[in-house]
């Protein structure tokens, strides 16, 4: 019942679907426009950068709606009240987060298929040939998403507070977690400082069902220099951890009132 609510709210701003959905896409094109070229592999395998941004959008819409968007909402709805008055209500206080939970992975499942859709039809990038490894990736990244997004909501004075915070970061995050600039062109330092932050995994998780397996070994750096160990099962731990240590802190550090609430 608190999911069915969380999307008419989301839904009856017109403008905030359109934008939403549209966002990902309109960079997606821009920069598989701009950047119309190819890697050519060892046994010769062409790979269009179209199919690499197309891993690193849909990386970076899960971190819009999971991490951005949440974090702003949440913060919100505490200033306004709506918190408070939900928290002496009969509702399970878990149905709220659940509900976000549930509203993003939504929202990220329609994201990414309108993605793929325009990706194979103007583009002619090819569809993930690890279904799977394309799921699991993309559900686990997004809950861990979610849940640094009420966590950070947590941590910030007022939804202002939020908004002014998390665009930026959610920016600052896709330039060196190989979304908007593949991680080639990033100086090693900084390609190890991105691989500590679960967008560049969701990125490199996604790729690997869509890119060819020796992509990674010649474009992309092993990160942590751990080059003997294979990028799912990196991908996993390191999201994993994510989503437990953010779980952890929304659980201990979530507030129903503002600060200032006597």
């Amino acid at each position: 019942m608190r999911t069915r609510v969380e999307m008419l709210q989301f839904y009856r701003e017109p403008l905030q679907v359109f934008f939403g959905f549209a966002f990902p896409i309109v960079l997606f094109a821009i920069f598989a426009t701009i950047f119309d070229q190819s890697w050519t592999m060892p046994d010769g395998t062409e790979v269009k950068t179209s199919t690499y941004y197309l891993a690193g959008m849909i990386a970076a819409a899960v971190m819009t709606s999971g991490f951005q968007s949440t974090a702003e909402i949440i913060a919100t709805e505490r200033d306004d009240r709506t918190l408070r008055r939900l928290a002496v209500s009969p509702m399970p206080r878990s149905a709220y987060l659940l509900g976000k939970v549930v509203l993003v992975l939504i929202n990220t499942t329609l994201q990414t298929a309108l993605l793929l859709v325009v990706a194979r039809m103007l583009f002619d990038v090819p569809m993930p040939h690890q279904v799977l490894t394309f799921a699991w990736v993309l559900l686990l990244g997004t809950a861990a998403a979610t849940a640094a997004g009420v966590a950070f909501a947590s941590a910030l004075p007022s939804g202002r507070a939020a908004i002014a915070a998390a665009t930026p970061i959610t920016v600052v995050l896709s330039f060196f977690s190989g979304s908007y600039i593949p991680m080639s062109e990033l100086p090693t330092w900084l390609q190890h400082l991105g691989y500590v932050f679960p967008q560049a995994w969701i990125a490199r998780g996604l790729r690997v069902s869509l890119l060819p397996e020796q992509f990674g070994q010649e474009i992309e750096i092993a990160p942590f220099g751990l080059s003997d160990m294979p990028v799912l099962p990196l991908a996993a731990l390191v999201l994993t951890a994510w989503l437990v240590v953010m779980l952890v802190l929304a659980r201990t550090t979530f507030r129903w009132s503002p600060r200032d609430a006597g």
